[in-house]
């Protein structure tokens, strides 16, 4: 969804979709210290910078799905 909002194909708060899916990855991994994570990464306010953030954290997310990642 923050890829659809940055892309201006629907409406809401980017930088929440982009936090709720990296909490999302880190309780599929079982990882700890999701909010550090997220702090210390936020997302920009550079629509660049933003793509380029979700699409680093979508390829971490999809790892291990081989061609999708």
């Amino acid at each position: 969804m923050a890829e659809a909002v940055e892309l201006g194909w629907t409406s809401g708060d980017a930088s929440a979709y982009y936090e709720e899916g990296l909490e999302a990855s880190f309780d599929l991994w079982d990882a700890e210290d999701a909010n550090t994570y997220i702090s210390a990464n936020p997302l920009s306010t550079d629509p660049e910078i933003a793509m380029k953030q979700i699409a680093e954290e979508k390829w971490k997310a999809l790892y291990l799905q081989g061609w999708e990642s």
